[in-house]
């Protein structure tokens, strides 16, 4: 089942060369007790999530971030 979201999910994402798609429960980025529901997370696992996230999608602005930081 979730296979088959993934794949109608990028198929529909795939008419806008923009988009982007990331799948955060194959990512393994945070565990079930993550999540309150079956969709909602826990807003003790959001920052993890939120800069998987991030990294995922943008990752040289988190390398230039932190090489700002160094510097």
């Amino acid at each position: 089942l979730l296979a088959e979201f993934n794949q109608r999910m990028q198929a529909a994402l795939a008419v806008n060369p923009a988009s982007e798609f990331w799948d955060g429960d194959a990512a393994g980025v945070v565990g079930r007790s993550a999540f309150f529901d079956a969709i909602h997370l826990r807003w003790s696992a959001a920052r993890q999530y939120t800069g998987a996230l991030r990294q995922a999608f943008y990752p040289t602005s988190i390398q230039l971030r932190l090489q700002a930081e160094v510097h």
